[in-house]
Formats: C-alpha cells, sequence, structure tokens
C-alpha cells in the first residue's frame, strides 16, 4: 500500500489511453498506478497524469475539489471535461501538447478565479470566447503554437497578469481593446 505521507504521486510517460479499457490493455501495474495516482490526488492536491495518451479525463471531479494543480500535458485532449469548473481551488491548469480545439466546452473559464498560471500551448485552440473574464489572479498565460487568429478582450481583466506568451499563432494584430 501507498504511504499516507505522499503528496505527490507522478505517472508520467505510460500509454493509458482512457480508463477502464484501454488501461487494462497495459496490464495490472499500470492499472493500479492509475488508480492510486485519482485516489490519491483527492488527499495530495495535484493531479498530474502526462504522457499517457488520454483522450479524455475521465475522473469524478466532485471528489478532487481541493486540487491546486492540474497537469495534463502530452495527451490527446481535444477538449477539457466542463467538470473541471468544479475545481475552484485549482491556481495551476496545464495542459500543453494536447490536441485542445476548445479550452472548455462552455468556452469560459471564471469558474477558476484562482489561477495564477495557464498553460495551454501547442494545441489547435483558434478561438477563445471569453475565457478569461474572470480570471484576475492570473499571472501568466501561456497560447504559444495555437491557431489564434484574434485575442479577446477578456484578457484586459487579467489585472496580475506578468506574462502573456501569444507567439507563433496566425494573428494578424492585436486590438487596442485587449489591453
Amino acid at each position: 500500500a501507498l504511504s499516507a505521507k505522499l503528496q505527490k504521486l507522478l505517472v508520467d510517460g505510460n500509454d493509458i489511453k482512457d480508463p477502464p479499457f484501454e488501461i487494462l490493455k497495459q496490464g495490472r501495474d499500470v492499472l493500479f498506478g492509475y488508480f492510486r495516482h485519482v485516489y490519491n490526488s483527492k488527499r495530495s492536491r495535484d493531479l498530474i497524469l502526462i504522457d499517457m495518451r488520454l483522450e479524455k479525463i475521465d475522473v469524478n471531479f466532485h471528489e478532487l475539489t481541493a486540487l491546486t494543480a492540474l497537469e495534463l500535458s502530452g495527451n490527446l485532449i481535444t477538449e477539457l471535461p466542463v467538470g473541471i469548473l468544479l475545481l475552484t481551488n485549482l491556481t495551476v491548469l496545464k495542459a500543453p501538447g494536447n490536441k485542445l480545439v476548445n479550452i472548455v466546452e462552455s468556452g469560459n473559464l471564471s469558474p477558476l478565479s484562482n489561477l495564477v498560471l495557464l498553460n495551454l500551448k501547442d494545441n489547435c485552440i483558434s478561438i477563445l470566447n471569453d475565457s478569461f473574464s474572470n480570471l484576475g489572479n492570473l499571472k501568466e498565460i501561456n497560447l504559444r503554437q495555437n491557431k489564434l487568429e484574434s485575442v479577446i478582450s477578456g484578457i484586459k481583466n487579467c489585472k496580475e497578469l506578468i506574462r502573456l506568451n501569444l507567439a507563433q499563432n496566425n494573428l494578424e494584430k492585436i486590438s487596442k481593446e485587449v489591453f
């Protein structure tokens, strides 16, 4: 059994696609590792599922509301599950290197008002909608290597913003209203 003192469990580099069927194909150790990781994230405040080839995040977010960090880097996710909006204690959300087209189904991250860092680089995001309207605590937004054609004015509500990375997108201009 894992220690009750465990703060963080990393399961990088596994080949987990989508629980439970695809995990079962990986064998007992991967299956147990995944479930231990999700179970321990309830206590640790960090859920880190890196390079697992996940197409969707199939966890019960109602049980993870204490999370402060969610890292989903290097998977195959096309849209963050709407359940992440229950994670109002999140300060760090990282999902670079996925296939995100939309940030979340609703398009709005407003319930995540405690976010300080948002890293969605190297995805396929073309439209931001009103994603940032209530994210006044954001200090860093990384949207590098997406397909953005414009930047919405909601970014101006991010009063604590120190770093905004919009490099390698399809931007032709940035409107004065953004800032």
